[in-house]
């Protein structure tokens, strides 16, 4: 089994607030702990859905479970793929409400795009 080198980062006192803060407003405060048990589960929890269910935007919002484990260009790739689903959807929408439409003067030419650019007012 190949070791993974984590990459450290001392943070100043500062950053430390803020991420105690982050941390402290979605984890402790929301589920009010009962006991210092309840308090264990409660974060052990919420560690598991940081690192495996979370999206983080600086790497490339997947959770890092998928980042270490490898699965990020495959995770980009699906989204690159559904991207460009969406956006051959939209075209063809766009294309069925131009060939709706009718102006004056042009009866029997359906309206596109290229023909929208080239009318002059």
């Amino acid at each position: 089994m190949q070791k993974i080198k984590k990459k450290r980062h001392n943070y100043t006192p500062e950053e430390k607030v803020i991420i105690l803060k982050r941390h402290l407003l979605e984890c402790i405060r929301p589920k009010t702990p009962l006991s210092l048990d309840d308090a264990r589960r409660i974060v052990a929890e919420y560690i598991e859905y940081y690192n495996t269910v979370r999206l983080h935007s600086a790497i490339g919002y997947i959770a890092p479970a998928d980042k270490l484990e490898g699965r990020d260009k495959e995770i980009f790739k699906e989204r690159d793929r559904k991207l460009e689903a969406a956006r051959e959807q939209r075209k063809l929408k766009r294309q069925q409400v131009y060939d709706k439409i009718e102006m004056p003067g042009l009866s029997g030419c359906p309206l596109t795009q290229p023909a929208l650019l080239s009318i002059s007012v």
